[in-house]
């Protein structure tokens, strides 16, 4: 395996994933201040909803594609790529249509604007397939830009009305996201159709058959990872209102924003991966596995350890509405379990590789379900989001340790971590000199991101001492 290579598409797509984490999270900033948390809290509720729908919509159609499309030849490319995408854009027409027909007789509450919904949600569809062609080609330098795209613009549009000082409501908020969606998939089907030529090709009855068995087991594996993401949303707007979802969602939104790191990994570990098992190079597959845990690691420490020291100060950018909260332990859970999550995400690609997936069930099942229980019970009775934190947690806890058994036995792939020392002490190092900077800069909010930089270089720094007469292979 060329690890260098590896790290490096790694950053290529990292620095694409950090900048829509960044633009994210600035996004959020300018929606709760143009318009209310309550807003931002509803647009969580339905682009939820579209996520949800659109990833158990395809059945599992496309797995061939994802499996196969990298190693195969170019005439081949065309008929993989074309032939799952309008097997799949037919079903997303009957799920719209039939969306269309319930809405006249069930309250989807959203106030008679259906359309918006449907259209938000073929263009989810759209831009989604196009990303994942240029991720499945390997061809992350496009990936990367593409993936950057939409939270650019959104954050150019909504730069223009804060400064404006105009109101958004809930569906000019969708609005805006769509014109966002537009121009990226423009932009991405003039690199594709220079690429591939277009096909009007359908799977046939056997490949679907074949495409249900393999990738119907991943799909449902999305839906269960996704009540565990979202299923706490659901139930503190049903006790707690849509304004809490709003908290309780930038909450999640800081917490998991280390999870983009096991996210830029599975967009290269999935195509490596089932490469290197065809390959019959298992050496090199549990290395990949090894080398992603040990760096997810060594970000996830200082990114728990800083963000305990830096989180209050930072969720008071976006509103006094979390003074009110106590934020730390909220942290806290939701970090931990981000860890979980983001074991279970690399994890997860030794059974996507193996043609697996049904595997992946039953762990993540009985981790829905505790989630669902847990979120039920504690917020009803504690009436707190701090409750719905810690279900996440548990939830991700008993999924990983079922993961993990399940894949030493089967796989004798473990769970390793190099260095877990080293990343400890620099982690310490870093908050010691962010207290210092503290004390001298006088606990200044304005000077929050110079901190936040300096304190980043400080662990790198400590790592670069501790390690540098090592290398992560070793």
């Amino acid at each position: 395996m060329n690890i260098n290579h590896y790290i490096k598409n790694n950053i290529s797509v990292g620095f694409a994933t950090l900048s829509q984490k960044l633009f994210s999270i600035l996004s959020i900033f300018f929606i709760t201040n143009l318009s209310s948390l309550s807003v931002y809290g509803n647009y969580i509720i339905i682009s939820s909803v579209a996520s949800l729908l659109l990833g158990i919509s395809s059945f599992g159609i496309g797995y061939n594609y994802m499996q196969k499309y990298s190693s195969s030849s170019n005439h081949i490319k065309g008929k993989l790529f074309f032939s799952q995408f309008f097997s799949h854009f037919g079903v997303v027409i009957l799920i719209t249509l039939s969306f269309l027909f319930l809405s006249r007789y069930i309250d989807f509450s959203l106030n008679g604007n259906h359309v918006y919904f449907v259209i938000y949600f073929i263009l989810l569809f759209l831009s989604t397939q196009l990303l994942n062609f240029f991720r499945y080609s390997e061809d992350f330098k496009i990936y990367s830009r593409l993936l950057s795209i939409p939270n650019i613009l959104n954050c150019s549009f909504f730069t223009y009305f804060y400064y404006k000082s105009e109101i958004i409501d809930l569906y000019n908020l969708i609005l805006i996201i769509g014109i966002s969606l537009v121009i990226q998939i423009l932009i991405a089907m003039f690199f594709l159709f220079k690429k591939i030529k277009i096909n009007f090709l359908f799977l046939n009855q056997k490949e679907i058959f074949r495409d249900i068995k393999n990738g119907l087991p991943f799909r449902l594996n999305f839906l269960l990872t996704n009540i565990i993401n979202s299923s706490d949303k659901y139930v503190i707007m049903f006790f707690l209102g849509s304004e809490y979802v709003g908290i309780y969602s930038i909450l999640f939104t800081v917490s998991s924003l280390v999870l983009m790191v096991p996210s830029v990994m599975t967009t290269m570990l999935q195509p490596t991966l089932s490469r290197l098992k065809i390959e019959k190079n298992i050496t090199d597959l549990k290395q990949s596995i090894y080398l992603s845990e040990s760096i997810f690691f060594a970000l996830w420490t200082p990114f728990l350890i800083g963000g305990i020291f830096y989180i209050d100060r930072i969720l008071n950018i976006f509103g006094n509405e979390f003074t009110f909260i106590d934020n730390i332990p909220v942290f806290i859970a939701l970090a931990i379990g981000s860890l979980f999550n983001g074991l279970i995400i690399i994890k997860g690609n030794i059974y996507f590789a193996f043609t697996e997936t049904k595997k992946m069930l039953s762990p993540l099942f009985i981790a829905s379900i505790v989630n669902i229980i847990l979120n039920i019970l504690l917020i009803y009775i504690y009436k707190s989001i701090f409750f719905a934190a810690l279900s996440s947690f548990i939830a991700y806890f008993i999924a990983f340790s079922i993961f993990q058994y399940q894949i030493i036995k089967t796989h004798s792939i473990g769970f390793k971590i190099d260095k877990s020392i080293q990343i400890i002490l620099s982690s310490l190092l870093m908050v010691a000199f962010a207290f210092i900077l503290d004390i001298l800069l006088l606990e200044n909010s304005d000077f929050l991101l110079l901190e936040l930089i300096f304190s980043s270089m400080i662990y790198f720094l400590s790592m670069y001492f501790f390690m540098k007469r090592l290398k992560w292979n070793s």
